[in-house]
């Protein structure tokens, strides 16, 4: 029931951005126990619910008096945040990204950046790690845009975080790179065209290289010019289901 789960997405609206002001109610059988998870994606909303599952649990268990006194600890601290949480906005610190494990500072890179050197980056990033970047940049970016205009970036071109490894994972990782890569960053462009679904901006990356040419991509599989030149079957099944207002039947086939 969506109305019973307005009251905890109106609690963590006041507090976190809307990426993470998802609830979704759990329930557990034989207990009758029931908790709400938050989150930001349906992994994060069941991780949270089955920490509130144990809490419920552990009530009845030989061991209550111990596990009880860390539940009521938690309470009694108030451990949910009272005010907003200010590093999700903050584009000089970036303390949004704080708790990205693999997005982390390590050393600046040689400068313009080459295809050799990519091999050397490390691990190279997947679709999620993608996503997750995107997403933990996105209140900050948003509310940019919202303070001074049509255009806001993160430029990581000399900073120490591992951006080369977003190009290595890239399909098309060759053309992008092409004879060098000078300037690296995260945006938000409201004069870029976004996907019919999309309530905001699109969060993407712009690569400019030293001949003058300029990429941008929100995913790891194609850039936005080969988007635009290489129609997809995936593509027409897209824009059939818009166009049709999702209203048609076997709209998902």
């Amino acid at each position: 029931d969506r109305k019973s789960l307005e009251p905890f997405r109106v609690q963590v609206k006041k507090v976190f951005p809307d990426i993470f002001c998802f609830p979704t109610l759990f329930k557990q059988e034989p207990y009758d126990y029931q908790v709400v998870g938050i989150g930001r994606d349906i992994k994060h909303r069941r991780r949270a619910a089955c920490l509130g599952f144990a809490a419920l649990r552990s009530r009845g268990h030989k061991l209550e008096g111990q596990r009880w006194l860390v539940v009521e600890e938690v309470r009694r601290c108030r451990w949910f945040p009272q005010h907003r949480l200010e590093r999700f906005y903050d584009l000089d610190t970036c303390g949004f990204w704080l708790n990205m494990q693999r997005w982390c500072n390590g050393h600046q890179y040689e400068q313009p950046l080459q295809t050799a050197q990519l091999k050397g980056a490390g691990q190279p990033f997947s679709d999620r790690d993608l996503s997750d970047i995107r997403m933990n940049c996105q209140p900050a970016l948003l509310a940019e845009l919202e303070r001074h205009g049509s255009y806001a970036e993160i430029d990581l071109t000399k900073s120490t975080y591992p951006w080369p490894k977003i190009i290595a994972g890239h399909a098309e990782k060759i053309r992008i790179v092409g004879h060098g890569v000078e300037r690296f960053a995260v945006v938000a462009d409201s004069e870029q065209s976004r996907d019919a679904y999309q309530e905001s901006e699109l969060i993407h990356f712009v690569v400019d290289c030293v001949d003058g040419q300029r990429h941008r991509f929100d995913s790891l599989k194609r850039t936005h010019a080969s988007k635009w030149e290489q129609r997809t079957a995936d593509d027409e099944t897209l824009a059939f289901r818009l166009a049709a207002g999702w209203s048609v039947k076997k709209r998902w086939e």
